[in-house]
């Protein structure tokens, strides 16, 4: 079959990434690690082709166009809980311009794949896990089966809603992803060194339980280090030489991030990754530094250790201001993620988070405010207090509805847009920006994308 892997138009720069939802907070955009993994498995019984639109600025007219004169029999899109309604109502109009079989993947269709299926008589299918390989097994059967297909949900012509079972834990592999067939050049991230580089993971889902992250009710299955080399010495062989790691926490099993270290430093690639302050010992921080990581984000979430125990993200303040000091004297550059308006959050701990991000001095830092992702404890209880109505489209990067009897939404946003000023337009972050700067091309890149982050902090409501 010829099959379309879609990252559908949009508006904005709609981040639909790995069961993430957002408009991306300045200019950065990576490909996008669901479709990536899919190019591997399809690509091994049907002839694929990637369209990026977001990144390759193709609008939904123009789109269509292309789709009907492509002719597709089937269509796998990813779709996003901020962007739910145009993502939705493109699928339709390409369901009816080319008559593939659609199939979904993303946040909010974990949740409601069922009504989904019931309602959206224009989706054929939802892919509850997009490193599994049923979605081989679905395509080959067809809509009229009775058959459940691993790691999917389909609605077969008598109207039945099949599910297949999800494995949760354990080890995965995939073939080769086709990394040479994505927009690669169009991709970027503020700390790159060498482009084109590549998006790829080592596991699946997150083996720890924070109660605000969806990563945390996937369970947790990574690849084996052999699986993840024959990849990477494909992308060196199609001339990238950076890789960026997209997992939810890479080094959860340790001896398979050193095997993986080991592959890596061998080829001579640069890598970045996402880490947690709490399990990462200088010992393996210098063994990844060795190996050509040069970037970590970490989540850290909030300042205050009370928080951070009530919704379990199980790290100590300690640990945060440890592990990066760690990789400032191996020189790894880092991150930081912190989420603002938590429910049971007052000003003092959101202003405690703020002084942290300062203090840590990590060379970037994301604020997002508080969101109810799905799946997650804290969308149950938001669901248990408020009805399901209070929790409809989200998008962390600009929308407040975790308010709570502590702190409105203005408090929240003002907060928000407080924690970037300050962050941002500190004399030391600017001056090690400038310090990295090495050409005009550069000086620019640095002012568009400055003025991209103070513009969208300021739509933050």
């Amino acid at each position: 079959m010829k099959v379309v892997l879609l990252n559908p138009p949009g508006d904005e720069l709609y981040i639909r990434d790995h069961y993430c939802s957002l408009s991306s907070k300045a200019n950065y955009y990576w490909q996008p690690a669901d479709l990536t993994m899919l190019s591997g498995i399809l690509s091994t019984e049907h002839t694929i082709e990637v369209i990026d639109a977001i990144v390759q600025k193709i609008g939904p007219d123009k789109l269509i166009a292309r789709l009907r004169s492509d002719k597709p029999d089937v269509i796998v899109s990813l779709v996003g809980s901020a962007s739910r309604i145009p993502d939705m109502a493109f699928l339709k109009r390409a369901k009816e311009a080319t008559g593939a079989r659609v199939i979904i993947t993303g946040d909010f269709v974990l949740e409601g794949y069922e009504s989904i299926l019931k309602e959206s008589l224009f989706i054929d299918a939802v892919l509850l896990d997009f490193t599994s390989r049923g979605i081989l097994q679905y395509l080959s059967r067809g809509n009229d089966s009775r058959l459940a297909s691993d790691s999917l949900a389909y609605r077969n012509i008598s109207g039945e809603i099949i599910v297949g079972e999800r494995e949760k834990k354990g080890t995965y592999d995939v073939p080769v992803p086709r990394h040479e067939l994505f927009p690669l050049k169009r991709y970027r991230l503020p700390y790159l060194r060498k482009l084109p580089f590549v998006t790829t993971l080592t596991s699946f889902g997150c083996p720890f339980h924070c109660e605000f992250c969806q990563a945390a009710t996937l369970g947790y299955k990574y690849r084996p280090a052999s699986n993840v080399i024959e990849e990477l010495k494909h992308i060196k062989a199609i001339g990238a030489e950076e890789v960026y790691f997209n997992d939810s926490t890479i080094e959860a099993n340790k001896e398979n991030l050193r095997q993986i270290c080991e592959g890596i430093k061998r080829l001579g690639l640069l890598w970045s990754c996402n880490a947690r302050v709490d399990t990462l010992t200088y010992e393996m921080l210098k063994l990844m530094k060795e190996s050509g990581c040069y970037f970590i984000s970490f989540g850290i979430e909030s300042g205050n250790q009370k928080i951070l125990d009530l919704y379990k993200k199980g790290i100590t303040i300690t640990q945060a201001e440890d592990t990066i000091r760690d990789c400032k004297a191996l020189g790894i550059g880092t991150a930081a993620y912190f989420i603002i308006g938590l429910p049971g959050e007052t000003t003092e701990t959101i202003e405690d988070t703020i002084r942290l991000a300062k203090s840590l001095d990590t060379d970037y830092a994301s604020f997002s405010v508080a969101s109810p992702d799905f799946g997650t404890p804290l969308r149950d209880k938001l669901i248990k207090d408020r009805g399901p109505a209070a929790i409809g489209h989200f998008d962390r990067s600009k929308t407040v509805i975790m308010e709570d009897d502590k702190l409105s939404s203005r408090q929240i946003a003002s907060l928000c847009k407080k924690a970037v000023l300050s962050f941002y337009l500190r004399w030391g972050f600017i001056r090690k920006q400038l310090k990295r700067l090495n050409s005009v091309q550069g000086l620019v890149l640095f002012i568009k994308d400055s003025s991209s982050i103070m513009r969208k902090i300021l739509y933050v409501k």
